[in-house]
């Protein structure tokens, strides 16, 4: 069913308003509200007062008059000069804002709210949200009574909207819209705003980005919230959401309301006078100017940049440069590399006491597997179980256990969980033997690397391990290495 909420605002905003304070020796006017006032009988001389009225922080002319008969007075010329101009005031309570005013404040007696829906009304699109939208018009309702503006709050189907056509008094709020124009992709998500959840489940909502080179930005914690283009005000959060989602609607709206109502200065006509020859010059002038500014920015943020690829090119250069000098030592030597590999292999065969097997593959490189890797200290015997020695084609080295004995996992005293090694003070040995081919010296190395053990250079103690005492261990001495 169509939405339509035409007697919904009559009984909203044409009803008789709240029992007035009592006006005693001062009373204020909201600055807005102040503006729409018949101009010879605006009142003069009033301190800027910051106060809070119908829910929203604003800022207000207070007058102070010696007594109360002569407040009273003001007070009454005001409400004739009013009558006349049809407009009906009334008084409601002002709360202190930080220390500021708290007394009467003049407002409207009945607010002037007209919705605007477009073709999002035809189709349907917004009937699940009329609970919504009511409430929202009753927050912006007590706005349009203290600005004195007449407020159409203005919601379609579709994001970009051109504003509406200026009307003295009027002001377009454009819920969740974008003017049309150069528009940046932006899109910012926010969680709260004004300390308010934008969604009940603490999920985000997003802001749209505002139209470039139009109008100017109202923002709130660093956040755009407004863009104002003549008498219409794009509100780029979008705050309409399905009456399921709990959140506080109308402390939201009345945060960003005062915040639109604290910085309007007052509706203009967007519509442009023709510049002079000085001032299109002037214009140019000053365009041309920041145009430079914003290529001086670019073209220091590409000198870094291109100083940061020179560096890394720098680093690449030298890196290539000793990968070929290795490669012409490898090329040079094929035969001498060749030759070594098989003494190498006939060298590790005739480690048996230490290698179980052994295995080699161009592309795969060598793999060894080892006797277990046991310890004996202080009384007990740790058997770590056979590891097994990749030395990969390209001279990468990894040390690990196909069924590590650790109860959390870790390989051995030198191996964490991960396969990480930590070869300590032979780590560059290591690397060099493997990346020269000289593999039976590589195999060797991390063999007593394996059954090596110091309790102060280990990355797991070897306490954590099981062990059993060495009085019951089987075959205790045969392939054990005692740690010190």
């Amino acid at each position: 069913m169509p939405i339509s909420l035409g007697s919904e605002l009559d009984k909203l905003f044409k009803t008789a308003p709240e029992t007035a304070p009592e006006i005693k020796t001062e009373f204020a006017i909201p600055r807005l509200l102040l503006q729409r006032l018949p101009e010879e009988q605006r009142p003069t001389s009033g301190a800027c007062v910051k106060t809070v009225a119908l829910g929203f922080k604003i800022e207000a002319l207070a007058y102070s008059f010696p007594d109360a008969q002569a407040a009273a007075k003001a007070w009454s010329s005001l409400v004739s000069a009013c009558a006349d101009g049809e407009m009906a005031v009334t008084a409601v309570h002002g709360a202190s804002d930080d220390g500021g005013y708290a007394g009467p404040v003049m407002a409207l007696a009945s607010a002037s709210v007209e919705e605007d829906f477009g073709d999002a009304v035809a189709d349907g699109h917004l009937a699940r949200f009329y609970d919504v939208i009511l409430a929202d018009l009753k927050t912006v309702g007590r706005f349009s009574r203290l600005t004195g503006l007449r407020v159409r709050y203005c919601l379609d189907e579709e994001l970009v909207q051109a504003p509406r056509r200026y009307q003295e008094g009027v002001l377009n709020l454009l819920v969740g819209a974008r003017a049309p124009g150069a528009f940046r992709i932006f899109s910012q998500p926010i969680k709260t705003l004004f300390g308010c959840k934008m969604w009940a489940d603490g999920e985000t909502r997003s802001v749209h980005g505002p139209t470039a080179w139009r109008g100017r930005l109202v923002a709130a914690e660093g956040v755009p919230i407004f863009q104002i283009i003549g008498n219409n005000v794009y509100s780029l959060a979008l705050l309409l959401a399905e009456s399921g989602n709990r959140l506080e609607r109308e402390r939201l709206w009345q945060h960003v309301l005062s915040l639109l109502a604290a910085d309007l200065a007052g509706t203009h006509d967007e519509r442009l006078s023709e510049p002079t020859s000085d001032e299109l010059r002037r214009c140019i002038r000053d365009m041309t100017q920041r145009r430079s500014q914003e290529v001086r920015k670019g073209l220091r943020k590409l000198d870094a940049e291109l100083e940061e690829l020179q560096r890394k090119l720098t680093e690449k250069l030298r890196e290539r440069a000793i990968q070929v000098a290795n490669l012409k030592a490898q090329e040079a030597d094929v035969a001498g590399l060749a030759e070594r590999a098989g003494a190498d292999f006939e060298r590790l065969r005739a480690m048996k006491a230490d290698i179980v097997s052994i295995h080699a593959h161009p592309e795969d490189g060598l793999m060894v597997q080892t006797v277990p890797i046991i310890f004996e200290r202080h009384g007990r015997r740790y058997d770590l179980g056979p590891f097994r020695i990749h030395v990969s084609a390209d001279g990468q080295v990894a040390v690990w256990s196909e069924a590590p004995r650790h109860p959390k996992g870790h390989h051995h005293p030198h191996i964490d969980k991960t396969s990480l090694e930590c070869f300590g003070n032979i780590t560059l040995a290591v690397a060099k033997l493997a990346t020269s081919y000289r593999l039976a010296e590589t195999i060797e190395l991390i063999l007593r690397w394996l059954r090596s053990y110091r309790p102060e250079l280990t990355l797991i103690p070897l306490e954590e391990f099981p062990s059993e005492p060495l009085a019951e261990a089987v075959s205790a001495s045969q392939g054990a290495c005692h740690a010190d």
